[in-house]
């Protein structure tokens, strides 16, 4: 029972290192595969790749882009001439 259980826990560990080695490979071949037929195509789906869900975002972060929104708003309506370029210039039209 003992040599069977090391037996095992041998090939167990072997196949977690054949694994690990093999993880960069398939995800350069992933990411070939996306690149040439497309996240959504039916190619990249006969390969077994879904396309990848978007990332729920956190509150924290949506209150984040808010305030820097906002800020950027702030500093734009302050200093016009930041929008529309050196020495209130706009359109392109510059002053001589």
């Amino acid at each position: 029972m003992d040599t069977t259980r090391a037996t095992l826990q041998r090939l167990t560990k072997h196949d977690d290192a054949v694994r690990a080695s093999l993880t960069p490979v398939f995800a350069s071949l992933r990411s070939y595969i996306v690149n040439l037929y497309g996240d959504d195509s039916n190619e990249a789906r006969e390969f077994g790749i879904e396309p990848r869900k978007a990332q729920k975002r956190m509150l924290a972060s949506k209150v984040e882009a808010v305030a820097k929104e906002r800020a950027t708003k702030a500093t734009h309506h302050a200093h016009p001439a930041i929008v529309s370029g050196v020495n209130g210039a706009s359109n392109g039209a510059s002053h001589a």
